[in-house]
């Protein structure tokens, strides 16, 4: 296992060159990759560079289908992530009051997930006055200090225990 970290440019040629190196050995020819659209691109390019004689395949399609079906497991696990995004949103609402800035709800949020098992994920949201849209922002843009009367968006992109999503706005 190799630590990988996006942010730091060798990354994406040392991770590309230990997973090339492992197709090279095995001798495969035809690759299929999930979600190509997410792979970062320093990576995804060095990648394709070192494996230049492979033909490529997209089976993120095929995937998503697999991922779609749930056991008995799967949908207790995202029951217990829904359980516990309704008991974090139960609480942010009874905290919420006018003065607090949008980062102090959010960071509210985010503690409440870290004490009921989240894995996972963030909050995205942002107050405003009434008819002015509130907007997903994220944590650098939650800077805005609620006044009384004010609308609030919360969302929960936060995974629960067992590592499932369930979405909550």
């Amino acid at each position: 296992m190799t630590p990988m970290f996006p942010a730091v440019r060798y990354c994406a040629d040392y991770d590309a060159d230990l997973i090339a190196g492992e197709i090279e050995k095995a001798g495969y020819k035809t690759l299929a990759l999930p979600g190509e659209q997410m792979m970062y691109h320093g990576f995804a390019a060095r990648l394709k560079s070192r494996l230049a004689g492979v033909s490529y395949g997209d089976i993120t399609e095929g995937l998503d289908l697999i991922k779609a079906v749930k056991s008995e497991e799967d949908i207790t696990w995202i029951r217990k992530a829904c359980a516990m995004q309704d008991q974090i949103f139960a609480k942010v609402l009874e905290h919420v009051k006018p003065g607090m800035h949008d980062y102090e709800i959010m960071a509210y949020s985010s503690y409440l997930s870290e004490l009921l098992d989240g894995e996972t994920g963030y909050f995205l949201g942002s107050s405003s006055p009434p008819g002015t849209p509130a907007l997903f922002r994220m944590k650098p843009h939650h800077g805005r200090r609620m006044a009384a009367g004010d609308v609030l968006v919360w969302q929960a992109e936060n995974s629960g225990p067992g590592g499932y999503f369930g979405h909550l706005c």
